[in-house]
């Protein structure tokens, strides 16, 4: 499902909580994807492991308990012959009967009515064995009571564009592009290669939407799309060049644009423009203050005047291709100006050619803005010592750290850190020993651990943090992590009779 990770995973997450009877109510707007969204996982292979009874109705627009109660049976396969129970009354204990002993998953779909879920909420066992009930709502009102939402919204822009690819577009028979086609506002060509820049395209005055590949320069004049929002151009040829390629001056005209990400190209330092004139002729202000997320671009980006003209921006992907050792560091000085965006809530920083001979400085850590709740660091061989300073950002929930993000056999975690964190991923590291209690992580709520074959195993300290809902692990140390996910299992259900997820997966077992 486009967009929508992180909604299965905090759902999966809340499926294997505590033991008690939980109802996990998904609420959103008509057309949302509220159905398509717990269908997904509804129909997970762990998900269906866990559970013993998956039942699934939708509810007609016009509630019946008698029609409610026989299609929770007939699903169950409980009811056979329909006649041979006349009244509400025993189907609905025959129902209760034939769930109280059983772990069971049910999903009531299209539930729009608070009097429809108290008539039927006093159906269902609860027998502190794990078993949930997930529904499906337009109205909040349904289920204000005891009960925590899942709200699902609207899928950002480019997730939305992506999406509508995905469903409308396939090759280029349907995107043939004509001068018919001037009130067209998408125009999605990523899977044709141009060797020249179409001259047809900045004549399509409407477009909001553009993607294609590339691999050269754009022209000055796909800058008079001004109601662009999104402008993403990826390349065919992944060629070295010397330096970096920009996209012309013009572009800081473009005040419209939410979206962009040009790949090998970045920003041109507005300071160096001359007299830049809008295409009415006026003299601009080289601003993009509608600018949220920009991607695939170097560490040159971040430098004071290009940083001060895009303050908006929310989110940035930086990637690093170090073309000499010795110019790594001052690569990564760029970095100390990203404490200006003030408004950046995700990060991510990848090096693509990791070198670890001499340890870098991690001038990117002191300059992180507070308002981060999402890092992603790849390659860049810090050392673990400089971890708090990660640990210290207030607003972080979610930290990935891939391919020797940070470096040395030891991590030593430290109270008073990580204090909003609920999802930490470590993938591709060389660490052998990590420490931490339930004092470093007091709100984690889910833990994977990939492909870090040296790892000896998961501190015993994590039993002892109340929200851990999962714990992933995929091509570790095959002994001693199968034993320590086993042994903080059993600790956590001695303790709190709390059902933690927990995964083992190796690759070499097919």
């Amino acid at each position: 499902m486009v967009g929508r990770d992180e909604d299965i995973a905090q759902l999966k997450v809340q499926l294997m909580g505590p033991s008690r009877l939980q109802v996990i109510p998904i609420v959103g707007v008509c057309g949302i994807g509220k159905t398509a969204l717990a269908e997904k996982v509804f129909k997970d292979s762990f998900i269906m492991d866990c559970f013993e009874t998956h039942v699934w109705i939708k509810l007609s627009h016009k509630y019946c308990n008698r029609d409610v109660l026989i299609g929770l049976l007939c699903s169950m396969k409980k009811l056979s012959d329909k006649k041979t129970i006349k009244t509400d009354d025993q189907l609905a204990k025959y129902l209760y009967n034939s769930l109280k002993s059983r772990r069971y998953l049910i999903v009531l779909d299209a539930i729009n009515n608070a009097d429809d879920w108290n008539d039927l909420r006093a159906l269902f066992p609860n027998y502190n064995n794990g078993s949930r009930i997930m529904l499906t709502t337009k109205d909040m009102d349904v289920v204000r009571f005891g009960n925590i939402p899942h709200q699902v919204t609207f899928l950002s822009e480019h997730e939305s564009w992506c999406l509508l690819r995905n469903i409308v577009f396939d090759g280029w028979d349907t995107l043939q592009i004509k001068l018919d086609f001037k009130l067209f506002r998408v125009l999605d060509a990523l899977n044709i290669r141009f060797y020249c820049f179409p001259i047809e395209i900045p004549k399509l005055v409407q477009l909001r939407y553009f993607v294609l590949s590339y691999n050269e320069e754009l022209p000055a004049s796909v800058c008079k799309l001004q109601d662009l929002q999104f402008l993403i151009v990826l390349r065919y040829l992944n060629i070295k060049r010397g330096a970096p390629l920009y996209p012309p001056m013009e572009i800081w005209n473009m005040k419209e644009l939410r979206h962009l990400q040009v790949m090998g190209s970045d920003l041109p330092d507005p300071s160096t423009a001359t007299g830049v004139k809008d295409y009415c002729g006026q003299y601009t202000h080289l601003l993009l203050e509608n600018l949220s997320t920009l991607l695939d671009v170097s560490a040159h980006i971040c430098t004071p005047r290009v940083v001060k003209a895009i303050t908006n921006l929310k989110k940035l992907g930086i990637q690093i291709e170090p073309m000499l050792v010795e110019n790594i560091v001052q690569t990564f000085s760029f970095l100390s100006h990203l404490f200006i965006l003030q408004h950046l809530e995700s990060l991510k920083c990848i090096v693509t050619h990791p070198y670890f001979a001499s340890k870098l400085v991690p001038f990117i850590l002191w300059a992180l803005p507070e308002s981060l709740t999402k890092l992603t660091l790849s390659g860049c061989g810090f050392p673990w010592k400089y971890m708090s300073v990660i640990g210290s950002l207030m607003n972080l929930e979610v930290l990935n750290l891939k391919c020797y993000a940070f470096c040395d056999p030891i991590w030593e975690s430290r109270e008073g850190e990580f204090l909003r964190l609920k999802y930490l991923r470590l993938e591709d590291m060389d660490i052998e020993y990590w420490r931490a209690d339930e004092t470093h992580f007091p709100c984690l709520t889910c833990l994977i651990i990939t492909h870090s074959y040296k790892m000896r195993e998961i501190p015993s300290g994590i039993r002892d943090i109340a929200t851990l809902d999962m714990i992933e692990v995929v091509d570790c140390s095959p002994l001693e992590s199968v034993l320590s996910t086993q042994h903080i299992k059993q600790e956590q259900r001695d303790m709190r009779n709390a059902v933690l997820g927990v995964q083992v997966h190796y690759s070499w077992d097919g």
